[in-house]
This record gives structure tokens, C-alpha cells and sequence, in this order.
């Protein structure tokens, strides 16, 4: 398991995808909302992933049948946890979020 600090100011904005999981995805109550997070490793049982380590989450069952961002850390599998390219932070991950993950795959 990894546990993730994430970035407030961008995490913890209320995107479209995130309004819609939780009027209409949640599978179990109670469940923290939030289907993108962009944070920091704090600490990692996976040998891929070390404290300091920029990361992000889409998707995955986030705020379906998982705890999804909007807390100030979350457990995640390592499975789960995609390392951020060089040149880009965590606001730029946010910023394009689910929905731009999604188009950048469609082309």
C-alpha cells in the first residue's frame, strides 16, 4: 500500500466527473468522494514508489467502491499509482484530471 499527501488546491476542486460519482457512482456508504488525486508518496510498502515520489490516480474504482480524493491522504495500491512524467507537477495532473486522461487516450 502507498499512502499519498495530496495537494489541496487542486484535489479538493469539485470537477464534473466528481459531482456525478456522487450522485450517481457510489457503490457503498460511507465513501469518500473524489475520482482524481495528484499528491506526494509519504509511504510505500512498494519497492517502486519512495517517500517524495509525484504521483497520480485515475479512476481505478475511485469514489465507486473506493475512498477517493477528497481527504488530505489516501491507502492506495500500488497497482493503482501512476508516477508523474518529468515537467509535469501535480497541478498540471489535475488540471487535466479524468476527463483529460480519457481524451489523451482516445487519440
Amino acid at each position: 500500500m502507498i499512502q499519498c499527501r495530496q495537494n489541496f488546491s487542486f484535489s479538493r476542486s469539485l470537477q464534473l466527473s466528481s459531482a456525478i460519482s456522487v450522485l450517481c457512482i457510489l457503490r457503498r456508504h460511507p465513501l469518500v468522494a473524489g475520482v482524481d488525486i495528484a499528491g506526494h508518496v509519504e509511504r510505500s510498502d512498494d519497492p517502486r514508489f519512495r517517500p517524495g515520489d509525484a504521483v497520480v490516480v485515475n479512476g481505478c474504482g475511485l469514489s465507486e467502491t473506493h475512498d477517493g480524493g477528497y481527504a488530505e491522504y489516501a491507502r492506495l495500491k500500488g497497482e493503482w499509482v501512476i508516477p508523474l512524467p518529468a515537467g509535469m507537477d501535480t497541478a498540471d495532473a489535475m488540471k487535466l484530471g479524468t476527463a483529460g486522461f480519457t481524451a489523451a487516450l482516445a487519440i
